[in-house]
């Protein structure tokens, strides 16, 4: 009788259904989480008329209707914006403060950031509108 040898190769194929499974699973996180990303609060901006300004670099502090502020997303006391503030001023002595606030926050407290934005020696301060319907 014959003996047949049978030779075998070494698989040379590559199993990816769990890479597939990491990666879409990753796609998915990031389109439920994208709109999230970079948007701030959710603020009720008053309307005005007016031009739009040149962006140049900025630090957007943002009120919320509650008389919250927060400086790059972070809620901050007036005392401890200042401070922030300061060590930005020495970092980006030309940068700008634009104040997102909401429409129904008091405007006393808009005030009051400004007044800390001058304090920390930024010369450059706006105030962040939406356009008025024509």
């Amino acid at each position: 009788m014959k003996k047949h040898r049978r030779i075998s190769f070494p698989l040379s194929e590559i199993n990816i259904t769990s890479l597939v499974d990491i990666a879409l699973t990753l796609l998915i996180i990031f389109v439920i989480i994208s709109p999230f990303i970079g948007q701030g609060l959710s603020l009720k901006l008053p309307k005005a008329s007016g031009e739009r300004f040149p962006l140049k670099e900025q630090t957007i502090i943002e009120i919320d209707r509650k008389g919250n502020i927060y400086l790059r997303g972070v809620p901050l006391s007036i005392p401890q914006m200042k401070e922030r503030l300061s060590t930005l001023h020495l970092k980006e002595p030309t940068a700008e403060i634009i104040i997102r606030a909401d429409k129904d926050v008091r405007y006393e407290r808009v005030i009051e950031v400004i007044d800390a934005g001058r304090e920390s020696g930024f010369s450059s301060i706006g105030l962040a509108t939406l356009p008025k319907e024509r």
